[in-house]
């Protein structure tokens, strides 16, 4: 910002309306800043009734900081309006209290308030809209010490808002000055690191921080070359793992003939370190460095990307202790289709670490055929993978032996070092692995595999079985929604798979229980005809073979998986509240229909048949009442909650001749609206009303014949409002089936109060009930794992997982906002994942913690 407006004073103009609207970000890798709108000169008057914003009826600055709570985004509207960007006037010409409004005074002082206003992340210096106009006045930034006294640009800000200088100081040369010696980018060209046929590597300085900077030419290279680096340096910008090499930032201001790509200092390379003989680096076991190198090349093709020059010299060792193997240059990368495929006009990659079916194209293709070759797969990277595994543990031999004969034993199919047994003795743990990733297509191992057959291996201090917050955050931009509404996600009953769905659903799946959430790749992506609608249900059935989505415009779709084909759409007339599976028969599903009722579907009768059109539609149906949600009580019952009581309802009289009943069973009467969990094993109905204070718990077997019920089972008065609530399954994985004993401990009740506290309840015993720790804010959501042994809940701003054994704390995050749409996903698994949990925070990212 102070680079381009002390452009436009250097050519003689003032802005003389900056604010927030008239400063753009350029869409490029980096975001650049741009300064615009230079044709606005007329005075702007403060007491002109044209204004368009009023500000009368804004609040103060929100608290929370919700980009997409309508009363903040209200509030930065109001605030961007360029009166507040500009200093009042005084002088006898501005008498009637309009602005001069290109002068480079106002420019300086406006810029400093825009400083202000990027560092707090949307706050002005001198105040609530209601406050600006007045404290410009009387020069009283009343929130300026929102910025520490210590900041950088503390005092720069300070004297660019304050009154003009007299004495010809420019605050905002002085400030650009400033800025350039605090976020420098010094290359050192004594300190030579390395070079390729691209760019040169030197260590220097960015933000005070030792890098390594490559430096590539780009004066006077044809369209080609520059596409090429554009390439190196847009690719690892959005890549973000732990073994594939950071890419910090690109420069392309520091020297006009070169572009810099400033990159983590790493130790050295994988050559480097075999041929000082492993010596002066800190790294892990072998095992541990063959898996981080998977690991990093997983999670490229995972992003749909295939690395094509995987060598020693692009395997990077961090300067950490231990060390970790990082996946570098992407200057060869390429996007690959949903099957691991890519087309090419030309083999790209280093000769002797090529795969062969690369090589065999090399060898037969005639030069003047490059634009018919056929198309390679990601499972070339995996190949030159195994041959630098080998590389690495024979300290530099090659399987297919030394150079000039490595190619063609690799035409030959002749591993020759590897069959020897020599440099690496069959019994070794890597041995069957090597042969594997390195035999010929289509015999050649997968990267996942590879994975699996690693961890076991690892360290114990790599398999702690402690929970970690994933680093993989799947924004609006993931999920191809650039309009806001809601994202809801759900994992698959039985396989590592998740459902996410916004406007679209993307199913993202791990190819084996030993794959980090990072490197799950999107498998399919689905949608309504009209792909304008927008998600608020997301249920699987209970096998995991249909995918149901509810939406507001009264929608709801029903996808088969894996296939991902549409079984049924139908159309309701409002919006869908809530969707629920029959957990035996998986063609049946209850839909809520807001302001409408409840209906039961019979899919069978929906889907397209030979010589039958779209077939009939049937359904149970529909009650009238305004319900909200809906449980399945058993094969042919359901259960629902109204404004007064929750009714339980016989659908069938005869249920394998479809007969409809439509009969009201039982009837538990409820103060007030209520919410509903069941227990299947012990056939137990809980309702709550939503901040209210009783909990009821209901049996189905003590009523039987009996239509009203008037005193339940067992009952909970809590201290404050029960703001949620979660029954704890009674499925348990250590067991080789659903647990079917109704011992005591099978029946936990998880309330959420509105005063902070988890009040954790088994109705079927006396002791007194535990209360798990107070937060500051109420409990907003409560999850129990699948298998029962973990609850996740959810307050203003922070996650807690906690233990259901001990009840105690076993993980604790903030979060940016509050968390919503807990969902979890258990499997038993020697070594590898055994939960996860994602959560959507009111930004509307997908955020996954795991546990290994």
């Amino acid at each position: 910002m102070a680079s381009g407006i002390n452009y436009i004073h250097s050519k003689g103009l003032a802005h003389g309306n900056l604010n927030p609207n008239t400063v753009l970000l350029a869409y490029s890798i980096p975001r650049r800043v741009k300064i615009s709108e230079f044709g606005l000169t007329n005075s702007i008057d403060f007491s002109s009734a044209t204004d368009s914003v009023e500000s009368d009826d804004i609040a103060d600055e929100p608290s929370h900081k919700n980009k997409w709570d309508p009363q903040y985004k209200k509030f930065l509207e109001v605030l961007s309006h360029p009166k507040y960007w500009k200093r009042r006037s005084t002088s006898a010409a501005s008498h009637d209290g309009s602005i001069p409004v290109a002068t480079v005074h106002g420019d300086v002082f406006a810029a400093g308030c825009l400083f202000f206003y990027f560092l707090t992340r949307g706050s002005h210096p001198f105040g609530s809209p209601k406050q600006i106009l007045a404290n410009i006045s009387e020069s009283r930034p009343i929130n300026l010490e929102k910025l520490e006294s210590e900041h950088f640009a503390y005092e720069l800000i300070k004297n660019m808002i304050g009154k003009p200088p007299t004495d010809g100081t420019q605050f905002l040369i002085i400030a650009a000055s400033e800025f350039a010696e605090i976020l420098p980018l010094n290359i050192d060209e004594n300190k030579k690191l390395g070079k390729g046929a691209f760019g040169v590597v030197f260590e220097g300085t960015y933000q005070g921080k030792r890098v390594a900077i490559k430096r590539i030419p780009v004066e006077g290279e044809d369209c080609k070359s520059k596409a090429r680096e554009i390439n190196d340096a847009e690719i690892p910008m959005k890549l973000n793992h732990e073994n594939v090499m950071k890419l910090l930032h690109v420069d392309c201001q520091t020297d006009e003939r070169y572009l810099f790509l400033v990159l983590e200092l790493c130790a050295g390379t994988l050559e480097d370190c075999v041929k000082k003989g492993k010596q002066g680096f800190n790294l892990p076991g072998d095992a541990q460095v063959l898996y981080q190198i998977a690991n990093g090349l997983d999670y490229i093709h995972a992003t749909n990307l295939v690395h094509r020059d995987i060598k020693p010299e692009n395997i990077l060792i961090s300067l950490t202790s231990p060390a970790q193997m990082k996946i570098s240059d992407f200057g060869f990368c390429k996007k690959v289709n949903v099957r691991g495929s890519f087309s090419q006009s030309a083999l790209k990659g280093t000769l002797i670490w090529m795969a062969p079916e690369m090589l065999v194209i090399l060898n037969e293709a005639d030069d003047n055929e490059q634009d018919t070759l056929p198309r390679g797969t990601i499972q070339s990277d995996t190949y030159s993978a195994g041959c630098v595994f080998f590389y690495f543990l024979t300290n530099g031999n090659h399987p297919f032996g030394i150079y000039p004969y490595t190619i063609p034993n690799v035409l030959e199919n002749n591993p020759k070092l590897l069959i020897a047994a020599e440099k690496l003795p069959k019994d070794h743990f890597a041995y069957n692995l090597i042969e594997k990733m390195i035999k010929r297509l289509p015999e050649r191992i997968m990267l996942p595999e590879v994975m699996k057959q690693l961890h076991p291996l690892l360290s114990a201090s790599k398999r702690t079985g402690k929970f970690r917050l994933a680093q993989k955050t799947l924004t609006r931009a993931d999920m191809i929604d650039f309009v806001h509404s809601t994202i809801i996600t759900r994992f698959h009953p039985i396989e590592p798979v998740l459902a996410c769905g916004s406007r679209r659903v993307r199913i993202l799946k791990a190819a084996n229980l030993f794959i980090p959430f990072l490197n799950w790749k999107i498998e399919i992506e689905l949608s309504a005809r009209d792909q304008n609608l927008s998600i608020c249900s997301l249920e699987w059935s209970s096998d995991g073979t249909q995918l149901a989505a509810g939406y507001h415009q009264g929608v709801t779709m029903v996808w088969g998986y894996p296939s991902g084909e549409t079984l049924v759409e139908m159309k309701h007339s409002s919006r869908i509240t809530d969707i629920a599976w029959n957990p035996v028969n998986n063609d049946m599903l209850a839909i809520i229909e807001n302001n409408t009722g409840l209906s039961v579907w019979d899919l069978t009768t929906m889907r397209p048949k030979p010589n039958e059109g779209d077939g009939k539609i049937t359904r149970v149906p529909l009650f009238k009442d305004n319900a909200w949600m809906v449980k399945w009580v058993s094969e042919n019952h359901i259960a629902f909650p109204r404004h007064a009581d929750v009714v339980v309802v016989k659908l069938y009289e005869n249920i394998q001749a479809k007969i409809v009943s439509n009969r009201i069973e039982k009837c538990f009467s409820h103060e007030g609206r209520a919410s509903i969990q069941w227990n299947q094993v012990r056939r137990l109905l809980v309702s709550y009303p939503y901040w209210g204070n009783l909990i009821k718990v209901w049996s189905m077997d003590m009523c039987e014949g009996d239509v009203w019920v008037e005193h339940p089972l067992h009952m909970l008065e809590v201290p404050s409002g029960c703001t949620c609530l979660a029954m704890r399954p009674t499925r348990d994985l250590d067991s080789q089936a659903q647990t079917t004993t109704k011992s005591k401990k099978s029946i936990i009740i998880a309330c959420g109060l509105s005063d902070g506290d988890i009040m954790i309840w088994n109705p079927l015993e006396k002791s007194n009930n535990r209360v798990l720790n107070r937060r500051s804010h109420e409990i907003e959501s409560l999850a129990f794992s699948s298998d029962g042994q973990l609850l996740a809940s959810a307050a203003e701003s922070e996650i807690t997982i906690w233990c259901a054994k001990t009840w105690k704390p076993v993980f604790f995050t903030k979060t940016l906002y509050t968390a919503t749409n807990l969902s979890w996903f258990t499997a038993k698994s020697s070594g590898g994942i055994t939960a996860i949990l994602t959560y959507t925070d009111t930004s509307d990212n997908i955020k996954v913690i795991e546990r290994w």
